[in-house]
């Protein structure tokens, strides 16, 4: 390349190499930028194929999507100069962890997670910084002014002109005489150009300088003239300007340039030849040269930081470490832990099989404890619930996700019609029809036939958390929103209205459909409602908070939980509300939510701490089981009784526990592994 470097300042080298010091031969740029593209376009690509009602994987690799596209915009912001280094690294960091958060707390409710992810993310997404930081990085192409006298080089600014077009774009490059359309007002353009310009180019040629006026004088000491505004309003901004040599030229001496001129002297100068077969390669070059202006070194900067910022830098490192570190931790722990796929669990009326779903619905065996059919990954479930014939399983999630499996073959029927949240399933006594409450307060009713709800209607002006549907009853149902009131309503009523003076926690019919029972949040604990939301009975003389509370198997006798000084199994007959029998379950507080359970005869009764699971005869009181916990201290749902009457089914937060109420041990124990809620986590 026609290069002298006689004749001006050598351009300076490359920012970030340094005399001595050889750069360490590595991959090339295609394919450091291949190996970090490639993976996001693998990861768009999954997320496209499965579609948004995909599993909390497809979630996970959306929100990767989406911080992947975060990290570029800031890529593309940082090299506009609007960050620094270390606010670079900062945003990659920050960016990712918060996104996690609010997409952990959002689609999950799990934000430990989110934000596990997000710092994952970030700290991939600084990695990849560091790694193309001094080589490459997604930039735009920088708006180039081109300042040229037309007698002194036109002819060279007429090469030049279209070589920088074809490498930065025709809009991107603002030459006079091209870029200023006929009749336009060349003075606004050039005012116009220059504020939204990266870098001018002063072309100087052998005439550039003495060039006459009308006068006689010089035309650079006109302080209208062209040039010197142009050049004179650059330096004034601070724009870059590099100057160009052409035809023999020599950078002006600070003496011979007009005040608002004399900084150009002192600015690196590139010496261009004039030869048209020289001028693409030298073009190509200075262009190489002029990229690496908008390029900030991040490996650089932070390897020559003065030992004071560093310091601080690691000292702000150290804190956000702290901040994040047991967050983190647990949503580590959250995330490969198999608690991720047992959100819900419900036991089949006959209780031969257990059904666990999170993002995937499996079937168990409660005799052997063996999966029995697992689905393939679906939405998050929010409602789980058995048909009363035991044939059929609904589940209902977000994004409208709202399915019936087979519980033979386990093949799924949707209905794309719901198209809100679901949180709360109950089914007709004949197991024909299904009753599906969302987070906009709407009860619609579907058949397993049905490709659009046979009935629909409001029940709460917010999210329905219960819904109940009454046995032997075609059409009654009642629906608890979720600040606890309570609606019992038909089919097609208009302007249901709540209970008053009801706060519900719970609701369950009678066997028979006559009667609901709500258990309250304060007192009475405990209230009996008439079929049509009337007549209401305080069921009373129990001590302490009700934990719990269920019908006997013939509808005639009530059982409840509560916690006090002890935790105490309370017995009423319905038809006398006010006289109950107590058994005590456990002396002192309780560990874990107490709960209690019928067995399927209705001759005894079941009461379980996170301490101890007792059962007595219904007649005369008697124990019949003591079974002292010894696995964990935690309390759950009694689910009800694997077909052998002897053994109790019990949801924990991580596992299904059925228990040998006459050996007094845990006989089963159903969870997912560990390596599968992996695999889960990270494949798709």
């Amino acid at each position: 390349m026609a290069v002298d470097e006689r004749r001006a300042p050598a351009m300076p080298a490359k920012l970030g190499e340094r005399d001595g010091i050889v750069p360490v031969p590595g991959p090339t740029l295609p394919w450091r930028v291949a190996l970090v593209l490639v993976p996001y376009t693998a990861l768009s690509w999954s997320y496209t194929a499965k579609g948004l009602r995909g599993s909390d994987v497809d979630g996970l690799v959306a929100f990767i999507l989406a911080v992947s596209g975060l990290f570029v915009l800031v890529q593309v912001t940082w090299l506009r100069g609007l960050l620094r280094p270390l606010s670079l690294v900062l945003a990659n960091v920050v960016v990712p962890v918060v996104c996690g958060g609010v997409w952990g707390t959002m689609s999950r409710g799990e934000t430990d997670e989110g934000l596990t992810a997000g710092v994952v993310v970030g700290a991939a997404a600084v990695a990849a910084v560091f790694w193309l930081g001094d080589l490459v990085q997604l930039r735009r192409a920088p708006r180039v002014f081109v300042s040229y006298r037309r007698d002194d080089s036109r002819e060279f600014v007429a090469e030049l002109g279209p070589l920088l077009a074809r490498r930065y774009g025709a809009r991107n490059v603002f030459v006079d005489t091209e870029s200023i359309a006929v009749g336009e007002d060349f003075r606004a353009e050039l005012a116009t150009a220059l504020r939204r310009t990266d870098l001018v180019l002063a072309v100087i040629g052998p005439d550039w300088l003495d060039a006459p006026a009308d006068d006689g004088g010089r035309r650079l000491d006109d302080p209208a003239d062209y040039v010197r505004l142009e050049i004179g309003t650059a330096l004034a901004i601070g724009l870059p300007v590099v100057p160009l040599l052409v035809g023999g030229a020599t950078l002006p001496g600070p003496d011979a340039l007009p005040e608002p001129l004399r900084p150009l002297h002192h600015l690196q100068a590139r010496v261009l030849a004039s030869a048209p077969d020289a001028i693409a390669g030298e073009v190509g070059e200075l262009a190489r040269r002029l990229e690496d202006r908008f390029r900030v070194h991040v490996r650089t900067s932070f390897r020559d930081a003065p030992r004071r910022r560093l310091r601080w830098r690691l000292g702000v490192a150290l804190v956000a470490v702290t901040v994040v570190a047991q967050p983190a931790l647990l949503g580590l722990q959250e995330a490969t832990s198999s608690h991720r796929d047992l959100h819900n669990a419900a036991l089949a009326p006959d209780g031969g099989l257990v059904a666990t779903a999170g993002t995937t619905v499996r079937l168990w065996d409660t005799t052997t404890g063996d999966l029995v059919r697992e689905s393939p990954p679906l939405a998050t479930v929010a409602a789980l619930s058995w048909s009363p014939d035991g044939r059929w399983l609904a589940t209902g999630g977000v994004l409208g996700s709202l399915v019936v499996w087979d519980r033979d073959t386990l093949t799924a029927q949707e209905f794309p019609g719901q198209a809100e949240t679901v949180r709360a399933l109950s089914w007709s006594s004949d197991s024909t029809r299904l009753a599906v409450g969302d987070d906009k307060g709407v009860v619609r009713v579907w058949t397993r036939e049905s490709s659009r709800p046979v009935a629909a209607f409001r029940v709460a002006p917010i999210g329905i958390s219960l819904l109940a549907w009454a046995p032997r009853q075609p059409d009654l149902v009642a629906a608890v929103d979720t600040l606890g009131g309570l609606v019992v309503t038909r089919f097609g009523a208009t302007d249901p209205q709540p209970v008053p003076d009801v706060e519900a926690v719970s609701i369950t019919w009678s066997p028979t459909g006559e009667r609901l029972l709500v258990r309250q949040g304060g007192s009475p604990h405990l209230v009996l409602l008439d079929a049509d939301g009337t007549g209401r009975t305080d069921v009373v003389g129990s001590t302490g908070v009700v934990e719990d509370a269920v019908w006997s198997p013939d509808g005639r006798a009530l059982a409840a939980v509560t916690e006090g000084f002890d935790v105490k199994v309370w017995l009423w007959r319905v038809d006398a509300p006010s006289a109950p029998s107590t058994l005590l379950l456990q002396k002192g507080a309780a560990g874990g939510t107490p709960a209690v359970a019928w067995a399927r005869d209705g001759t005894s009764v079941v009461g379980s701490t996170g301490d101890v699971i007792k059962a007595w005869r219904v007649a005369d009181g008697t124990q019949v089981a003591d079974v002292p916990r010894s696995t964990d201290n935690h309390a759950s749902p009694l689910l009800g009784w694997a077909p052998d009457p002897t053994r109790l089914v019990e949801a924990r937060p991580r596992s299904v526990v059925v228990w040998d109420l006459d050996e007094g041990t845990e006989d089963t124990t159903i969870e997912v592994p560990l390596p599968t809620a992996v695999r889960l986590w990270l494949s798709s």
